[in-house]
C-alpha cells in the first residue's frame, strides 16, 4: 500500500530538526553533569535554568491553587446529591 506523501517544506524540515536536537541535548545533559563532563559554564547554565523552572513552575502551582480555591468558594453550601435516574 502506497501514499501519496508531500514533501515536508524546509522551513518546518529545519523547526524539526531543531527541536529533536535540542530534545537530545536536554536528555543528555543530566548524564553529562552526573559524570562531570560538562565543562563548568553548561554546569552555570543548567543550573541558572533550573532555578527559573523551579520559580515558574511555583508560580503557576500558586496560581492554580488560587483558581481552585476560588471555585471552592463559589459552590453553594446547600449542594445535595442529583437524584438517580434509574
Amino acid at each position: 500500500m502506497t501514499e501519496n506523501v508531500a514533501p515536508a517544506p524546509p522551513g518546518r524540515a529545519v523547526a524539526a530538526i531543531a527541536v529533536l536536537g535540542l530534545a537530545v541535548a536536554l536528555a543528555v545533559l543530566p548524564a553529562l553533569l552526573g559524570f562531570g563532563v560538562a565543562p563548568r559554564p553548561v554546569l552555570q547554565a543548567a543550573a541558572s535554568l533550573a532555578g527559573l523552572v523551579a520559580v515558574v513552575g511555583g508560580v503557576k502551582l500558586a496560581a492554580m491553587c488560587s483558581g481552585m480555591a476560588a471555585r471552592v468558594e463559589t459552590i453553594p453550601a446547600g449542594w445535595t446529591s442529583a437524584a438517580s435516574i434509574d
